[in-house]
């Protein structure tokens, strides 16, 4: 087994490219695909985008170490991450800290070696080099906004605010009346009422 090392952005077979959406790490696959050595492994750091829909938010970059390996033409890449994020309780508004551990294990091809390789099918099933070589980030990503949770809570049980004053219930009950009327049964209760009214006007 023979081993390639891309440990930075400033390793010859690793690069931090510049983008329009940031910068995308990349690996250089000539040495593997031309029997150089049979893994290369790979580390670098990577400060991933806020997602606003779920209110989360990144503070400091996480540490990605892994690897790519050929075994008899079979390339499959494998990364690790832990991840630190914040976002707020969904029920009561509290900021919440958490850390997501995310890994990805996923087969490699080259683009021109698959056929219907722009299909929906294809970018699941694989991790595609283009033009000899592989974007290991954005594979990553795509993993670590699967394994988020869409709805963020402080505790399983939180109670969230009360929708009339905004008291954290957690605290402790704010007093107020949260029954609700049945609105269905708003008219018969007029009705009731007025007939009320009307017999003790008879009374009279």
């Amino acid at each position: 087994m023979t081993f390639c090392v891309a440990v930075g952005v400033d390793a010859p077979r690793q690069t931090a490219v510049p983008t329009a959406e940031g910068t995308v790490n990349r690996i250089d696959m000539f040495p593997l695909l031309s029997g150089g050595c049979d893994t290369i492994d790979i580390s670098f750091e990577m400060l991933p985008e806020p997602i606003p829909e779920q209110g989360i938010t990144f503070s400091e970059p996480c540490k990605v170490t892994g690897y790519v390996t050929n075994r008899s033409g079979y390339i499959s890449l494998h990364l690790h991450t832990e991840v630190s994020y914040e976002a707020e309780c969904a029920r009561c508004l509290k900021p919440v800290m958490r850390t997501e551990t995310v890994d990805l294990e996923k087969t490699v091809a080259a683009r021109d070696s698959l056929e219907d390789a722009g299909s929906d099918e294809v970018e699941l099933d694989y991790v595609l080099i283009e033009d000899g070589v592989l974007d290991v980030e954005a594979p990553l990503t795509e993993q670590l906004l699967l394994a988020l949770p869409t709805k963020v809570l402080c505790k399983e049980d939180c109670r969230g605010l009360c929708p009339k004053c905004g008291h954290d219930r957690n605290d402790g009950d704010c007093g107020c009346d949260l029954h609700e009327p049945d609105p269905r049964l708003a008219c018969l209760a007029k009705l009731l009422v007025s007939d009320d009214g009307d017999e003790e006007s008879g009374e009279k």
